[in-house]
């Protein structure tokens, strides 16, 4: 960010560290995985800072494209809409992205396939067995296709004794065509 926004939150933008490993290969408008409290998630470069205006910084985790999806240009461009229209500027860059650009990630649990559960209650065998009917179901998946109200929470006991696996995985594009 340039000077004089980090106080503006309509032009505010979260910082990350660049690892060595990217150095020579980042540049501004490229689209990026990082991590974002415990969710992941794509972001496009706006910038670079020589210092970061917070203490701890996490690091970008992948370059998702070496090609930038958004030029010099288009960056200085939604600056100004932002700043202009009062709009913030992950919204403003958001629209600016062709479709079908980003992709998210979704939490998937898969059963682990030598398990043997000896002590399980019914309710982890239903989803258990749910797992090893349809294979890995994400998260969005689950409530869909059991009845159980707690069903977070038995997925959870799932993991615990190593019955089943939690993982990220890419949802399928959004676009499609016509």
């Amino acid at each position: 960010t340039s000077p004089g926004e980090d106080s503006d939150y309509l032009a505010r933008a979260f910082h990350y560290l660049v690892p060595h490993r990217m150095d020579t290969a980042i540049c501004a408008g490229q689209l990026v995985w990082v991590p974002f409290g415990s969710r992941y998630l794509q972001g496009v470069i706006v910038g670079f800072d020589h210092k970061s205006p917070v203490a701890n910084t996490r690091e970008i985790d992948e370059i998702v494209d070496p090609l930038p999806v958004l030029s010099p240009v288009h960056i200085k461009l939604a600056r100004w809409i932002s700043q202009y229209y009062l709009a913030p500027i992950h919204r403003v860059i958001q629209a600016m992205l062709p479709p079908g650009v980003t992709r998210s990630m979704e939490v998937v649990v898969r059963p682990v396939p030598d398990a043997k559960p000896t002590d399980a209650t019914s309710n982890q065998l239903a989803i258990l067995s749910l797992l090893r009917r349809k294979g890995p179901l994400s998260l969005r998946q689950i409530p869909r296709l059991t009845k159980l109200r707690s069903w977070r929470s038995v997925v959870n006991q799932l993991l615990k004794p190593g019955w089943a696996t939690k993982g990220r995985q890419l949802r399928p594009p959004q676009v499609r065509t016509k």
